[in-house]
């Protein structure tokens, strides 16, 4: 647990887990100055689409955030 010490994606700052840094959903995020994918244009990209079939029930959350 001390290894994943996190104040997550969004936030500025430390600590990140290593990571944070090299992560593509991440990083696309930042480029395009969203919080999070789900104000993406290209919502449900293939990206995401992949890392979702990898953690159960992220879709889910991201799609309640669109509204």
């Amino acid at each position: 647990p001390d290894d994943i010490n996190c104040v997550g994606c969004s936030v500025e700052g430390e600590p990140h887990i290593g990571h944070c840094f090299e992560c593509d959903i991440r990083l696309c995020a930042v480029d395009k100055g969203l919080s999070n994918c789900s104000e993406c244009d290209d919502f449900a990209c293939a990206r995401l689409q992949d890392f979702a079939s990898h953690v159960p029930g992220v879709m889910e959350r991201l799609l309640a955030l669109r509204g």
